[in-house]
């Protein structure tokens, strides 16, 4: 990325982290609503304890949903680390003129 001077390119740049930041936000938000639909569905369903096969489905479904989920925010976390580190240096430059 070429260096950014401007207090409009820093206004960019913040912008592209808080958009990464709530997209960070919101796989959070993903993986709570789907953990405690799993958790109430297991505890208000009858049948689940009564069936293996629905149960290792369900188990299964939440593991790849959980590893997926991990992937994008681990991936999301970088990228803020990586927009931090952008856009630190810039600010320091620009708020010491």
């Amino acid at each position: 990325m070429a260096e950014a001077t401007s207090l409009s390119d820093l206004k960019i740049l913040l912008d592209m982290y808080t958009n990464q930041y709530t997209g960070t936000d919101k796989l959070w938000t993903y993986f709570s609503t789907v953990t405690l639909a799993v958790v109430g569905f297991t505890i208000a369903s009858d049948k689940i304890s009564q069936s293996f096969i629905e149960a290792l489905v369900v188990a299964i479904a939440y593991l790849i949903f959980c590893f997926g989920n991990y992937r994008a925010l681990k991936l999301s976390q970088e990228q803020l680390i990586e927009f931090a580190g952008i856009v630190r240096p810039i600010a320091e430059k620009t708020t010491s003129h």
